[in-house]
């Protein structure tokens, strides 16, 4: 979800995030620091982290394809409904976030 919140598509297929998340969770076994395992999930993140506004700037290059524009609507809704929730809200949290001011 925070991917989503912040308008970034991740491309990576299911069982990609499956390896990923099993060799995250058997890094300290395979004695990764936190750091190496923290490195390993940028490295396989990184380069398949789309944001939509590149999708975007390609989807003007194709007017006709109507069902790219219909998923980047639906996915910008998406993006601003988990932005908007209220358990999002800081000021839920720290009503007064300046307490000594």
């Amino acid at each position: 979800m925070f991917l989503v919140a912040n308008e970034v598509i991740l491309a990576l297929t299911n069982l990609d995030v499956y390896r990923l998340a099993k060799d995250t969770a058997s890094g300290t076994q395979n004695l990764k620091t936190p750091q190496q395992v923290l490195e390993n999930i940028i490295e396989r993140i990184e380069p398949s982290a789309v944001p939509i506004a590149h999708i975007k700037k390609y989807a003007v290059d194709m007017p006709d394809d109507q069902q790219v524009f219909h998923i980047i609507e639906r996915f910008e809704s998406v993006a601003s409904q988990i932005r908007s929730h209220p358990l999002n809200a800081v000021s839920n949290y720290y009503p007064n976030p300046h307490p000594y001011n």
